[in-house]
């Protein structure tokens, strides 16, 4: 998303995460609003740590910070800093953040296999991580601090740089809207693809050739769902909050027949590295305005009435009664002009006299 002012004073973060091949789905974790949100499984805030709050203590003082800074969970900490305390603030200042467990937000491909799992997989917290940036508050002399917008499901609108990690021999993960053919169809579990839960059509065979196209090839966490219940909170439409799981890193792919409208384009242009894309349209829909016919009941003599309709009766009055006294009138003035009136009686010519 949109990076900040060079003016503010905070951030934080190198970042190394799987990122979204494409656009799809991330099935946000939702927290209760009683309990305090310390972050995804995988990438959990730093909460509690008395000596680490001490080290970074002269820091914070120096720069006007709260002491909790960063580190009481995810919390929108720049509220009421100097950048956001304007007429107009900056987007990101409302967005909630944290310091992150540098021990279990980075992948750590040695304890995951360990554990028994690949990366992405979610069988360890070393197996998956979440975008995370080095602080630019804290100098890394003092103590190396990283800090994260997408454990707490929000956007990064604050910095301009993302960088990611190859995905090859990594597994994804994935949801699939249902009862979408030819796209994806619902049916008995295959034997020979049983990572799909049943899942098959179109999309899934994009993704399967996908996934057999680098080495090692990708693996696949299937979930079942749509988008998360966290992120159909923002928005109305259940594809954008697809679009805007994707983004916060909960799933890597969400198999749909989206349409590429502007606010989704616009969502996505403005994360730091657009961790987000649609694939190439493979068709397109066409949109018609079909309004309803009106049947008229008017008669022919309804009909004859409406040129008269725009003046009132004493109107129409006044213009005849004019029409009539400029036609005598002129019949008076222009009686002795034989040539357009052979008939010498005066009646004659009161009736000619309108007519010419």
């Amino acid at each position: 998303c949109i990076g900040g002012e060079g003016r503010k004073m905070h951030r934080r973060r190198g970042w190394s995460a799987l990122g979204p091949l494409f656009v799809g789905a991330a099935l946000l974790a939702t927290c209760s609003a009683e309990a305090k949100n310390n972050g995804k499984f995988e990438c959990p805030c730093i909460t509690g740590d008395a000596a680490l709050r001490e080290k970074v203590k002269p820091v914070l003082e120096d720069g006007g910070l709260p002491l909790n800074y960063g580190m009481d969970g995810c919390s929108a900490y720049d509220s009421d800093s100097p950048s956001c305390t304007v007429g107009d603030p900056p987007a990101w200042c409302t967005q909630e953040w944290c310091y992150i467990d540098q021990d279990k937000c980075p992948v750590n491909r040695e304890k995951c296999t360990e554990a028994g799992g690949t990366v992405g997989s979610g069988v360890s917290p070393y197996c998956e991580t979440r975008q995370h940036h080095a602080s630019h508050i804290v100098p890394n002399s003092t103590v190396p601090l990283m800090y994260s917008y997408s454990t707490c499901d929000s956007l990064n609108l604050y910095d301009s740089l993302t960088f990611g990690s190859s995905v090859a021999g990594s597994t994804i993960k994935s949801t699939v809207l249902d009862g979408n053919p030819p796209f994806s169809i619902k049916e008995t579990v295959d034997e020979r693809k049983p990572e799909w839960l049943g899942f098959s059509g179109v999309l899934m065979d994009i993704v399967d050739y996908i996934r057999q196209g680098v080495k090692p090839n990708m693996g696949l966490k299937m979930v079942e769902g749509w988008a998360s219940k966290s992120a159909r909170k923002h928005f109305s439409s259940s594809y954008t909050a697809c679009v805007y799981d994707v983004i916060v890193g909960n799933y890597d792919v969400c198999l749909g027949d989206f349409w590429i409208t502007p606010s989704r384009l616009d969502m996505m242009s403005k994360q730091p590295g657009q961790p987000a894309q649609f694939l190439i349209p493979f068709r397109e829909d066409k949109i018609y305005l079909v309004s309803p016919s009106i049947e008229s009941s008017e008669s022919f003599g309804d009909l004859m009435e409406k040129p008269f309709l725009p003046f009132k009766p004493d109107l129409w009055g006044l213009v005849i009664g004019f029409t009539i006294f400029s036609s005598l009138v002129s019949a008076l003035i222009d009686k002795h002009n034989d040539t357009d009136y052979h008939n010498k009686f005066i009646g004659s010519r009161n009736i000619k006299t309108p007519v010419l």
